[in-house]
């Protein structure tokens, strides 16, 4: 029973959706179909549906805003993983191009409009016969350990000080008198790297701004503030779309003709068959309340009888009792029957004696 209450009012939210539906198809229609009138039902329902549009943009527009705040963030920490690659991979040139440029300098082909590039170079290179000399004219063994590590902890820093070299080559813009394949191949990259740099440095900027711009959207709007909202206003948009349906589906006969639109059609058969499962439901239902009612008054019927045959046990019982006591009074009236009859002989006989 409680099943089939439910699937009843299941049923009823299905019938009331399927009227919302024709509210909605009723309005949208091309003016072929002649309503009933109902002037303030339908500016209702159109304004309902108008509040509702407008929240939905609102909060598509909040939504967007903050997608593109994550992905724009996003978007900005990436890019600068990528630049950040991108200058290692620079310094990492500036090496090769250094290493090439001592080379050149080594074996006296370095151009002499390069020669200051190699000052970092040659200051090494004096560090480096200062420890050597120092270590050398050592007789301690401390000392000659101490001038070891040294040496040890300069030679770390000789890839660094290629890169100053090949970084003051690059920058002076006279790259171009280092020659070699080598050299060629490590300013190409480099070029490499500058276009990629300038173009995710844009990239960059253009998100920012982008990022801003939807920031001041977010500080003038709050999502769950607007999804209320949107919510609500859907509810009633819906509630109003129903009331016209049902109101259309109560003048059917009125408005429903040859040029009504096979959709509008489709909307009024889905809601008749839908009363048609309801009736069928309710008529199941009033059958099986009946088989209910029929079954209680049968367990109180089958109660009462219980109640007779105890009843009946207890006549029995009193009646048995009854006869017993009828006895103890038949044997009572006859003692007080004897006793009279000898009280009155005593009488009697007392009354000759006062006679003699």
């Amino acid at each position: 029973m409680d099943s089939l209450h439910k699937e009843t009012e299941q049923e009823q939210k299905i019938l009331v959706r399927l009227c919302g539906k024709l509210g909605r198809e009723a309005l949208s229609s091309d003016g072929r179909v002649s309503f009933p009138e109902n002037p303030k039902l339908v500016s209702e329902v159109m304004a309902s549906r108008s509040a509702y549009d407008a929240s939905s943009e609102r909060l598509a527009s909040l939504k967007n805003a903050l997608f593109e705040i994550n992905e724009s963030g996003t978007t900005i920490t990436n890019v600068r993983i990528r630049l950040k690659d991108l200058e290692a991979q620079r310094l990492k040139l500036y090496s090769v191009l250094g290493a090439v440029a001592a080379e050149s300098y080594d074996v006296g082909l370095l151009p002499e409009d390069l020669d200051f590039a190699v000052a970092p170079l040659k200051s090494y290179r004096q560090d480096h016969d200062r420890i050597e000399a120092k270590n050398k004219g050592s007789a301690s063994p401390l000392m000659a350990f101490v001038h070891s590590k040294q040496i040890k902890s300069l030679e770390k820093k000789l890839e660094g000080v290629y890169c100053q070299i090949g970084k003051l080559i690059a920058q002076s813009g006279e790259g171009r008198l280092l020659s070699g394949a080598r050299a060629e191949s490590v300013f190409i990259e480099l070029g490499n790297i500058d276009r990629i740099r300038d173009s995710l440095n844009v990239e960059i900027s253009r998100r920012r701004e982008k990022l801003s711009q939807a920031k001041d959207s977010v500080t003038n709007l709050r999502l769950r503030e607007v999804e209320l909202e949107c919510d609500r206003l859907k509810d009633a948009a819906e509630k109003k779309d129903q009331e016209y349906g049902t109101f259309l589906v109560s003048k059917m006969p009125d408005w429903i003709g040859p040029d009504c639109p096979a959709e509008l059609l489709k909307c009024c058969d889905e809601i008749r068959e839908q009363k048609r499962r309801i009736y069928l439901r309710q008529i199941q239902s009033r059958l099986l309340s009946f088989d209910k009612a029929i079954e209680i008054c049968e367990g109180r019927i089958a109660q009462y009888k219980d109640r007779i045959d105890y009843l009946d046990t207890q006549i029995s019982a009193l009646a048995v009792q009854k006869n017993d006591m009828e006895s103890k009074i038949a044997s009572e009236e006859q003692n007080i029957e004897s006793c009279r009859l000898q009280q009155k002989a005593i009488q009697t006989l007392a009354q000759e004696n006062k006679d003699v």
